[in-house]
């Protein structure tokens, strides 16, 4: 007999805003920029991300010996950002397709509560983890296209990755197709 299944379920909360901030570069770039490339369009942006997650505590069910208890745990985290973008939009015969370009720059500090959990059967021998709270830096590049055509339909596909300095990276892929009204 493998002593059977453990099962849990955690109650959450979570607070998390962005403030971001885009300019366009000066004149005198954007003229220099236009006499080499016209209709490249390109833009800085910075980012402040803020989070609060609060977990609950919480307790397995399933064999008696084998579950476990959690303790709440909170998580604070905030990370600033700096990056730019180019695009360039080229006229079709039924509309105009833009393709783009970003690149981005960044810092994260994570702040993490000490992990508290213990046997049921044992509540006085409490297991503790805690996590890496150490600024990590990260850097992204986007790469896509957008297409904006006459029937009233817009189409839009990005790669974006996200490296970290913790060796951590992340993929992703979108995909949005929306109808104006």
């Amino acid at each position: 007999m493998t002593g059977g299944e453990n099962t849990g379920n955690r109650d959450g909360r979570q607070v998390y805003g962005s403030i971001a901030y885009s300019m366009e570069p000066n004149q005198k770039w954007k003229d220099s920029i236009e006499k080499t490339n016209p209709s490249l369009e390109v833009k800085l942006y910075s980012r402040l991300d803020l989070g609060y997650t609060f977990f609950n505590e919480y307790k397995e069910s399933g064999v008696a010996a084998k579950t476990l208890s959690y303790n709440n745990h909170h998580i604070k985290n905030g990370s600033l950002s700096f990056g730019t973008t180019l695009n360039k939009k080229y006229k079709i015969n039924n509309g105009s397709i833009t393709p783009f370009l970003r690149f981005e720059g960044g810092a994260s500090k994570l702040n993490n509560s000490l992990t508290e959990a213990y046997y049921n059967a044992i509540p006085s021998q409490l297991y503790t983890n805690s996590l890496n709270d150490n600024i990590t830096t990260h850097t992204r590049i986007g790469l896509g296209i957008g297409a904006d055509l006459d029937n009233d339909w817009d189409y839009n596909i990005v790669y974006d990755r996200q490296d970290r300095s913790n060796h951590s990276f992340t993929n992703n892929i979108y995909l949005n197709i929306r109808k104006n009204f």
